[in-house]
């Protein structure tokens, strides 16, 4: 059913996005010296688009919906979430607005938690570990 005629309650339900906030199996899986493409994609789905206010310089910070950054480092490579600032431009390279970018471990669950405490309207739902089954183990 197109949205623009589904009662008020389906048009919520299908566009509501479901946030799993706290760390999945997944995130803490140790990755090879070629990455996992499978592990990448699941990071995507998971914190892609979302937003979260930087505690230290009160700046809003969206996870880029495309990008993450592979850190190789023997023995703890990992993936990084690539976050943006609202001015950044994705037709431009990384290196020209090293200023509207920056990246981010996984330590931001308590802030994105916050932020849609705090915007509600904004389409995310959250829920903490438990309170619902996760049938993806990476987001």
């Amino acid at each position: 059913m197109p949205l623009e005629v589904a009662p008020e309650e389906e048009v919520a339900r299908t566009t509501t996005r479901v946030f799993c906030s706290w760390i999945e199996d997944l995130e803490d899986k140790d990755v090879g010296p070629q990455g996992d493409p499978v592990k990448e994609q699941c990071i995507l789905c998971k914190y892609g688009g979302l937003n979260w206010i930087d505690p230290d310089n009160k700046i809003k910070n969206t996870v880029h919906p495309d990008k993450v950054l592979f850190q190789k480092m023997q023995g703890a490579n990992s993936y990084e979430l690539f976050t943006i600032l609202d001015s950044y431009d994705d037709e431009l390279e990384d290196s020209e607005q090293e200023n509207k970018w920056e990246k981010w471990f996984f330590n931001v669950v308590d802030e994105i938690q916050e932020y849609y405490r705090k915007n509600p309207d904004d389409g995310v739902a959250m829920y903490l570990k438990g309170e619902i089954p996760s049938d993806n183990k990476g987001g």
